[in-house]
């Protein structure tokens, strides 16, 4: 399939475009950079390497970037994600900058200033830059765990996690029917990309529909009344409920672990006319990170004109953005890649979130609290 951009005709970075790109810049309180994405509808690789060539900046990829090794010593890790840039020594020791817009002088000073000596500069993609250093703090955050942690100590934590979550090894070991339901009901959901699991109960027995991009599927049906109220109690266990309690709602969340990799649930449970209807909203922190080495716009899918806008708003210095759309359309996760491309260190940001899906480096993040009655 060939690219939207490959019949556009080749442009070069003329004193006149730059004028206009300043205007636009000017005019609507965006960068230099977003401003010349806008005018010349280039894709954003394409584009970097034509002001790399302009600037006389080599263009860095991610793979370019990890044969190198990060001086955090000179630029710490979190000061790196704050201002989503980096600098790097290579195999001779010789410093070099990476950064995603050449048109910004203050860091380019502030960068020279760091290193103390010569410092050449690169050009790479924002969300090249957050998908390296984004690698890097896992990495780091693994080696501080196993330095600070004893082998008695992580066989503790491990002991005591192991009623709240569930692995899927084999999810044909359970024995009882009911655990066994919900084992296969929340495997087969996480390998379909289900956003969220609904389990509906029926005058016969329960209703098993999976919410994907948006949409809720029937999946199956169980038969048998007693079977369906144990695989709620199931639900309710796991998430340390009021097994007792059938007729008021009840909120809670708990954890599984799937490949070696964390994943939390959030659990509703609301009474209905047939028994007890459950919700479990599927929070996997990380696998649009893994997915794309970064949680950023351009990893959502948005096309070219729709990016452009986007970040327009989003850079604007005051008024309201509201992102809106039904269950699972990715609200959130727009919201969160947005908040990861703004964060420059340089503005207190402050979210008020229920529940806090994503764990964002540099952003103060608050769990709105319910009122009680």
């Amino acid at each position: 399939m060939n690219s939207p951009f490959e019949n556009l005709p080749p442009i070069s970075v003329t004193p006149e475009l730059l004028q206009q790109a300043r205007e636009y810049a000017n005019k609507h309180h965006v960068s230099m950079w977003l401003a010349l994405l806008h005018l010349t509808k280039f894709e954003a690789r394409k584009l970097l390497s034509i002001l790399g060539q302009y600037c006389e900046m080599p263009v860095m990829e991610t793979m370019e970037m990890q044969v190198n090794v990060p001086a955090f010593d000179l630029l710490p890790l979190n000061r790196a994600m704050q201002k989503q840039c980096l600098i790097l020594r290579d195999q001779h020791h010789a410093l070099f900058a990476v950064i995603s817009d050449p048109f910004d002088p203050d860091v380019q000073i502030w960068l020279g200033s760091i290193a103390k000596s010569a410092i050449q500069f690169r050009l790479a993609l924002s969300t090249d830059i957050q998908a390296f250093l984004s690698r890097q703090e896992e990495s780091t955050r693994t080696t501080d765990s196993l330095a600070n942690t004893s082998t008695s100590e992580l066989t503790e934590k491990r002991e005591s996690k192991a009623a709240t979550r569930l692995s899927f090894e084999s999810v044909s070991e359970a024995a009882s029917p009911a655990v066994k339901l919900v084992n296969a009901t929340l495997y087969d959901a996480l390998k379909a990309g289900a956003s969220d699991i609904h389990l509906e109960s029926t005058s016969h027995g329960l209703s098993v529909k999976y919410r994907i991009d948006g949409v809720l599927d029937h999946i199956t049906s169980t038969t048998g009344v007693v079977d369906a109220e144990q695989v709620i109690s199931r639900l309710k266990v796991l998430a340390e409920l009021d097994i007792s309690e059938r007729r008021v709602p009840q909120d809670g969340s708990f954890c599984i672990e799937v490949n070696d990799r964390e994943i939390d649930l959030r659990l509703s449970i609301m009474p209905s006319i047939h028994g007890e209807d459950a919700v479990i909203r599927i929070l996997d922190k990380r696998a649009m990170v893994e997915a794309y080495g970064a949680l950023s716009l351009e990893a959502l899918g948005f096309d070219a004109a729709s990016l452009v806008t986007l970040r327009m708003l989003t850079e604007e210095p005051y008024g309201m953005l509201l992102v809106t759309g039904p269950t699972g359309s990715g609200k959130t996760t727009t919201l969160y890649a947005a908040l990861s491309e703004i964060n420059s260190g340089r503005e207190k940001i402050i979210t008020i979130e229920d529940p806090v899906e994503y764990q964002l480096p540099g952003i103060l993040q608050y769990q709105s609290m319910k009122k009680k009655d």
